[in-house]
């Protein structure tokens, strides 16, 4: 799937629907490896039906694996709805910059979900934000969602053509061999764009010391910058080193 970019009718990637839900299953607390095992058994990947509309089929996939599980799995309220899981993938796709900082009102998650109804969005948002993949804010005359930055952790390797994971050691090894930490400079070496570097270096500054991190008044960044030293050295190696899950 690296490298292959894929394409929801009307918006931008669409092949993810099986994908995006099997790592929400992951995601959440007692379901994972058997239960996703079962999933790639039961449910055929949406690479076979690449012409099939998106609303219908992402609705039966869903409907079809929750069947399914519901047989040997008793922890229903564990797993991401099948709503859910369609707000959360429209969410991911169209997040610009990879900031988690687009604020989405009902108005602007209708026109997402054109074929759900505002208290089932709603809903979905509230069972977002209670596994912390949302936040979401109250007025007086009503509510906006916004993404967590956890959220490309879990999605972006299945929604995007990247790997936030395999970007993060890229990010790294970049860093390590150019001596480089200042945000706009390392984007424009690495030809990425805002929504696929500002998960990495988020990923990346995570396990940072916070004395290690430059941050000034600016919107296009996750943080301005690294400072290059050698304790930053050594973090990196330690980074790379946990996500390839090789010594170094």
């Amino acid at each position: 799937m690296n490298g292959e970019s894929i394409v929801i009718p009307e918006k931008s990637k669409i092949d993810v629907v099986y994908a995006v839900i099997d790592s929400g299953i992951q995601l959440i607390p007692y379901l994972g490896g058997s239960i996703s095992t079962l999933l790639k058994e039961c449910i055929n990947t949406p690479y076979d039906s690449k012409t099939r509309k998106w609303q219908g089929e992402i609705s039966h996939l869903v409907a079809n694996l929750i069947t399914r599980l519901d047989e040997i799995d008793p922890l229903r309220e564990q797993r991401l709805s099948c709503e859910s899981s369609k707000l959360i993938m429209a969410l991911v796709c169209d997040c610009p910059n990879g900031l988690a900082s687009t604020r989405y009102s009902m108005e602007s998650l209708s026109k997402l979900l054109t074929d759900t109804d505002n208290e089932t969005i709603r809903d979905s948002a509230h069972e977002l934000a209670s596994y912390d993949l949302c936040k979401i804010d109250e007025f007086v005359n009503g509510w906006a969602l916004r993404l967590t930055n956890c959220v490309y952790s879990y999605f972006d390797r299945v929604v995007m053509p990247w790997d936030n994971r395999q970007d993060t050691i890229a990010l790294s090894r970049h860093i390590l061999s150019s001596s480089e930490g200042n945000s706009r400079e390392l984007i424009g070496m690495l030809g990425w764009t805002t929504r696929r570097f500002n998960p990495a270096m988020y990923e990346l500054v995570s396990h940072l010391p916070q004395n290690l991190i430059r941050n000034i008044d600016q919107s296009e960044f996750i943080v301005y910058g690294i400072l290059i030293t050698d304790e930053t050295r050594s973090a990196m190696k330690k980074i790379i080193s946990a996500y390839e899950g090789i010594a170094i």
